[in-house]
């Protein structure tokens, strides 16, 4: 079992979606959860032991977890949508999609979040 301590955490979702959207271009088919977490790990380049990393007592890797919400990123900007259970297929707009525009939506969502956080603090 990997070691919390010594292993690198995967990239953030917000590093993990443009290529989970790679992959899903590259493929062009409908991809499962457990495929995109297999190929997103093979295009990042990740060792066994970040692949393996568990989210905290939970059973869930912080890959699976990180990569689910790369995939509610992806949705929400119209570029994938989930067609089945754990079933997800690029859409035209995804195929239009740049590097570029998940970079700026990625930085709005976060600066949003930021700021919930500071108003959260405040009250």
């Amino acid at each position: 079992m990997a070691d919390p301590n010594k292993t690198p955490n995967p990239p953030s979702h917000h590093h993990m979606a443009w290529p989970t959207l790679v992959v899903m271009k590259r493929l062009d088919r409908p991809i499962t959860n457990k495929e995109a977490n297999q190929l997103v790990a093979a295009e990042l380049g990740l060792s066994p032991e970040q692949v393996a990393l568990r989210r905290g007592n939970t059973s869930r890797t912080v890959l699976d977890y990180r990569l689910a919400w790369s995939r509610t990123l992806l949705r929400g900007i119209g570029a994938i949508e989930n067609v089945g259970p754990a079933l997800w297929v690029i859409t035209e707009r995804g195929r239009l999609v740049t590097e570029e525009d998940v970079a700026a939506v990625s930085a709005a969502m976060l600066r949003a979040f930021v700021e919930r956080q500071a108003q959260r603090r405040q009250q």
